[in-house]
């Protein structure tokens, strides 16, 4: 099986990167929900775990390297918002397991091959929150001139189901069609019935199109009707239109500024604001302002400098273009807030997305699950790519920088993924008639994984192997 984490490559560590560590700037923690879910997975306490970055990582060859209770990344590799992130994190962290217990020498890189193998394994396993050695070791991380302390041995787990589990996936499925298709047909009579009810009900018969087209004849695409009209989607045109009431200075007509209410919240957020009939939705008015101010101010430069271009002004388009990349600096902060939502939201799923997709309708079932996370991740990709566009990541550091980049491609990538969850629904049903449509569905299978082997790790994986052959020029 390919392994997904970047791995570092086999080289003693010298005396630089060791000095590297404690020299490289003040030390970060791990964020509070990775911190527990590795520590989960591979049953220690890594609350006492430093974060450094320094440019002497990279110039070694590696992306990591992990020294008693400290760890040092390449610039820009500790990213939290990515699965590939959080598996090499949870590579350099299995090393810091292997030398609480003794296993390898707290110097650096690790050179033992087995070893190597070993954390690239509970990596990917402890990014997934799956069980990586047994809970009950409890181990706690040596510092540097602590002796080894004694662990639990590492614990194969096995990431293959069993004919039992899989059956029970399968019934699982089966039971959630049922409840699905009673849902498609009671919410296609309630727009029908609205729409015939009052024919001047624009959004009524927008609704009921959405329920009587002949594109409904797959699960993925009935599915794709009921996400539209949720509640949610509702609370937050609602919420839309009541700003547009009292801030008339503001188009809100693109798909960006309508969903911009998503940007700033997460999904439990807008839920508990629902329940407890919270009209913002959890988005003030003063939050949305100044999303919208920052999103203008970039546009509006933007446009600034390509007019002066077009009319050979280089030095008023360099200025514009200075002023587009300062003006999205706010949003940075935003994008990484909302990536670390996305990053908490999908990992409810990884789990179960994980194993296997036995099925068109299992793949219907995961896209209703991240339907609503698709429109999140959607206007986080496309305000990253404004900001990456607009130059705003030469105004910051290095590394922040890179995240920056980073934040982008992880939100384009679960754009990616749910589309190609419903790709793989809908294509996948169709494609049981007609050719084409079954040779659509072997490419989007392909970029699961490929036949038994499609879920969203691979999906992802794919996804970066595609971008550094692009890189690459390949």
């Amino acid at each position: 099986m390919q392994s997904y984490v970047q791995r570092a490559k086999k080289q003693a560590a010298s005396p630089d990167i060791v000095q590297a560590v404690r020299s490289s700037g003040r030390p970060r923690a791990i964020p509070r929900p990775v911190r527990e879910k590795m520590g989960a997975s591979l049953g220690m306490d890594f609350s006492s775990v430093k974060i450094y970055e320094s440019p002497l990582v990279g110039q070694q060859g590696a992306q990591a390297a992990a020294m008693g209770n400290e760890i040092a990344f390449a610039p820009g590799k500790f990213n939290m918002g990515s699965f590939s992130g959080q598996a090499l994190l949870g590579h350099e962290l299995a090393h810091i397991g292997q030398q609480s217990r003794g296993e390898v020498s707290g110097s650096g890189l690790v050179q033992n091959s087995a070893f190597e193998r070993q954390a690239d394994a509970q990596g990917v396993m402890a990014a997934r929150g799956e069980t990586a050695i047994p809970q009950a070791s409890g181990a706690q991380i040596a510092p540097m001139s602590a002796a080894p302390l004694a662990g639990a041995a590492l614990q194969a787990s096995a990431t293959e189901e069993s004919k039992k589990e899989r059956k029970a996936r399968e019934r699982q499925i089966g039971a959630w069609k049922k409840d699905m298709t009673a849902r498609f047909a009671q919410q296609k009579d309630y727009w029908v019935g609205r729409a015939k009810a009052d024919p001047e009900d624009s959004i009524a018969g927008f609704r009921a199109g959405s329920f009587t087209n002949s594109g409904t004849d797959t699960a993925g695409a009935r599915v794709d009707a009921i996400a539209k009209a949720d509640q949610m989607g509702q609370a937050i045109k609602q919420r839309t239109d009541a700003f547009k009431g009292t801030h008339s200075q503001y188009d809100i007509g693109s798909t960006t500024n309508r969903d911009m209410v998503r940007f700033l919240t997460s999904h439990d957020q807008r839920s508990q604001a629902i329940a407890n009939g919270d009209a913002t939705l959890g988005a003030s008015d003063d939050a949305l302002s100044s999303a919208l101010d920052a999103e203008h101010a970039v546009k509006g430069a933007m446009r600034e400098q390509g007019r002066a271009a077009r009319q050979g002004d280089s030095g008023a388009a360099n200025g514009y273009g200075q002023q587009a990349a300062q003006a999205g600096l706010p949003l940075v902060g935003m994008v990484g807030r909302s990536v670390a939502d996305l990053q908490a939201e999908m990992g409810q799923f990884e789990d179960v997305h994980n194993k296997r997709i036995l099925s068109t309708d299992d793949a219907a079932m995961r896209y209703e699950q991240t339907a609503e996370l698709y429109k999140k991740a959607q206007i986080t990709r496309d305000i990253a790519s404004m900001l990456l566009k607009a130059g705003t990541s030469q105004n910051l550091p290095e590394a922040q920088a890179a995240q920056l980049q980073e934040q982008y491609n992880y939100a384009s990538d679960i754009c990616e993924y749910v589309k190609g969850l419903m790709a793989y629904s809908s294509r996948g049903e169709r494609g049981k008639k007609d050719p084409g449509d079954r040779a659509a569905f072997l490419d989007v299978q392909n970029s699961f994984g490929g036949k038994g082997n499609e879920n969203y790790a691979n999906f992802m994986a794919g996804q970066a192997e595609i971008r550094r052959r692009r890189a690459a020029g390949n």
